[in-house]
């Protein structure tokens, strides 16, 4: 099976230019290099966005929630491949969009200070120690 190839604008514009092709498509510009410099990301806001590490990845993305500015965030794991630093800034912007009557949901299996949160703990699906004979077993399945 043939993979699809990206669009071919992911090829030659660098994230800056992305983050404000997306703002405008929001109707919303002129957000985008406070965001970035929030972020941290000032000097590397002319690179592809394929040459940056994982965690610069993950920092754009949450840039880019600054610049379109939702009332409502819906962030999966969102402190995957950051730095404390980075958590630190995560849980900052989530305190401001808090404050200005924002609601965020986050999943994520690592601890998140936020305030007034309320955590919902999950039953595993599958206990983590249960081989497959154990789940076979569980499912009625011999």
């Amino acid at each position: 099976m043939a993979q699809a190839r990206p669009p071919a604008y992911v090829c030659w514009l660098d994230f800056l230019s992305l983050l404000q092709w997306f703002e405008i498509l929001e109707g919303k510009q002129g957000n985008s290099m406070p965001a970035i410099e929030l972020m941290g990301l000032r000097r590397l806001a002319k690179e592809k966005a394929r040459m940056l590490s994982m965690g610069q990845r993950k920092r754009l993305q949450l840039a880019r929630l600054l610049a379109i500015d939702r009332p409502i965030w819906l962030l999966d794991e969102p402190s995957v491949a950051l730095d404390d630093e980075g958590v630190k800034m995560l849980e900052y912007i989530i305190a401001e969009h808090r404050k200005n009557r924002g609601i965020v949901f986050v999943a994520t299996p690592l601890p998140i200070e936020i305030e007034d949160a309320m955590y919902l703990r999950l039953p595993l699906r599958f206990p983590r120690r249960m081989t497959l004979v154990d789940m076979l077993d569980r499912a009625g399945i011999t």
